[in-house]
């Protein structure tokens, strides 16, 4: 077998193992190939690799909002004040 990418004219890809001597039938059309994806051990550790630093950002960043810590860098540093911060301001103006 050898393994090949086909391009038909219609412009879709298929990949797979195509054996040499029968690429061809009497009638002059290739035979149908059949594409069956699989998942690595490699594939998987690179996966949780990628994803890994994408969900300590996203708990660092929600940590940082709920408690109303800076995050941000240099001119840009941002602080979202707490829920109950914001709710005393807003009624102690009312009572002025």
């Amino acid at each position: 077998t050898l393994s090949l990418i086909l391009v038909p004219r219609d412009g879709r890809a298929e990949a797979g193992p195509v054996d040499v001597d029968s690429t061809s039938t009497s009638a002059g059309v290739a035979p149908q190939q059949t594409f069956e994806p699989q998942v690595r051990n490699q594939d998987i550790a690179v996966f949780a690799a990628g994803v890994l630093p994408f969900v300590w950002a996203t708990g660092e960043f929600w940590r940082r909002v709920l408690r109303g810590e800076v995050f941000g860098t240099g001119r840009d540093k941002v602080v979202i004040p707490k829920p109950t911060a914001f709710a005393d301001e807003a009624f102690a103006d009312e009572g002025e």
